[in-house]
């Protein structure tokens, strides 16, 4: 093994370690969150933080994928004060549309919490949360530009392991009372650290090279960022936070929590297939490049065989014992037994299909991806608006696992139509059709 395989090597092996850490701090926060503050405090917490979510996503408007697109290039050639400049540029702007949308939401936070959801008690912590737009939009710049210069393993720090890490340290100090105040203050003060700890990461990195991004590259950024955002939006917004959103509109802020908990709780059962496809990514995308469709149809097998292998265990758990696994968040998480049952069937679709989302983007179908996953989030709102309102988190939970999978069985039709492959373990690799 050569030097520049051994250090790829040791970085994959450093990238697969945070993100497994960071899945386990985000738990773990989770898990202290809903036992300090009870569902109905909690529904109150993550109805918030899906608000910031969202203006976070819209003040972005693209500019992380554009960055990691563009300075990417500029890295590949050696430009590091292109890189500079862009990161400058990117995390300026960003900031920039950030601070008018966190001062609007904390002018209108008594409207909002009055008006839309009907509830007054989320006036304070939506003000208490405003700072994390700015904060958090260039948290995730900042990782965007880690993965343009190919530092996955501090990108993705920045990511999804920071903020939960030292959000779950404040949480605890013994300070007294936790209530939905003092979290929202702990999760802000954490975002901001995380914030000073990526500039220091990325200074120390560039330090030795100018800034100079001209005005061309920002343009051609900026051109790149909208058609991003809207994909963005339909990732992290609407098949992440939408049935949160609409269940603070239409129900009570205890079923919020229960189905928040629930929802990130499920999050770990895909856990493995993010890793299979991290790893799977790179190989499937030489191998489309190649034209070598036998080693293509063996790595999805292996990745999915992999997935569905590692999350065995867990769904094992959560289908025997699912009142006995939300009773981890505590006593009055009990009856959201039957919502991780129903998430984890949606989850359990999303593991079988293995690396469909990944295999479509690294051959030459990603605007079809692209469409599927639209398909899948039409589905999800209008479920979503059909369900809430008569059936509550069980409507919810329904909706978001009725679209993921619809979203993974359009993806997996597509596969098999363009390239001949069934993305399901055991199966992926058993046709040999070229439908290229």
């Amino acid at each position: 093994m050569g030097h520049r395989d051994l250090a790829g090597c040791r970085q994959s092996v450093l990238t697969l370690g945070i993100r497994v850490f960071g899945a386990g701090a985000a738990l773990l926060f989770n898990v202290i969150v809903a036992r300090l503050l009870g569902a109905s405090d909690t529904g109150v917490f993550f109805l918030c933080i899906a608000i910031i979510v969202v203006a976070g996503t819209v003040c972005r408007a693209g500019l992380d994928t554009a960055a990691t697109k563009i300075i990417g290039r500029e890295f590949a050639q050696n430009n590091w004060s292109a890189v500079r400049g862009l990161f400058r540029g990117s995390v300026a702007l960003g900031f920039i549309f950030a601070v008018p949308a966190a001062l609007l939401l904390y002018a209108f936070a008594p409207f909002l919490a009055d008006s839309l959801f009907g509830n007054q008690e989320l006036t304070d912590p939506l003000r208490l949360l405003a700072p994390a737009i700015p904060l958090l939009t260039v948290l995730n710049i900042g990782a965007a530009c880690f993965f343009g210069i190919q530092k996955p393993g501090m990108a993705f720090a920045l990511q999804n392991t920071m903020v939960p890490l030292f959000a779950t340290f404040g949480l605890l100090v013994p300070i007294g009372e936790h209530d939905v105040a003092v979290v929202s203050l702990v999760y802000v003060s954490s975002a901001l650290l995380s914030c000073v700890l990526g500039g220091a990461g990325w200074r120390r990195h560039t330090r030795n090279f100018a800034a100079t991004a001209t005005f061309s590259r920002m343009r051609e950024m900026l051109s790149l960022a909208p058609a991003m955002l809207a994909a963005a939006i339909m990732n992290r917004v609407v098949m992440r936070w939408s049935a949160v959103i609409f269940l603070g509109i239409w129900s009570t802020t205890t079923e919020v929590g229960m189905f928040a908990v629930t929802a990130r709780l499920t999050l770990v059962l895909g856990f493995a297939l993010t890793v299979a496809n991290s790893i799977a990514a790179p190989r499937l995308s030489s191998q489309f490049a190649d034209g070598n469709l036998l080693a293509l149809k063996s790595t999805v097998a292996s990745a999915a065989i992999f997935a569905l292998s590692i999350s065995a265990p867990m769904f094992m758990l959560f289908f025997l014992l699912p009142n006995w696994t939300m009773s981890l968040f505590g006593d009055e998480f009990r009856q959201a037994g039957s919502l991780l049952l129903i998430l984890s069937a949606g989850e359990l679709i999303n593991v079988v299909t293995g690396p469909v989302g990944v295999l479509l983007q690294m051959s030459k179908y990603e605007r079809a991806y692209k469409n599927c996953t639209f398909a899948g989030g039409a589905i999800q709102i209008g479920l979503c608006l059909i369900l809430i309102p008569k059936f509550g988190a069980i409507g919810a939970a329904i909706a978001t696992a009725v679209s993921m999978s619809a979203t993974n069985f359009f993806a997996a039709a597509v596969s098999y139509k363009k390239l001949g492959i069934i993305p399901v373990p055991f199966m992926a690799g058993s046709r040999l059709v070229d439908r290229r």
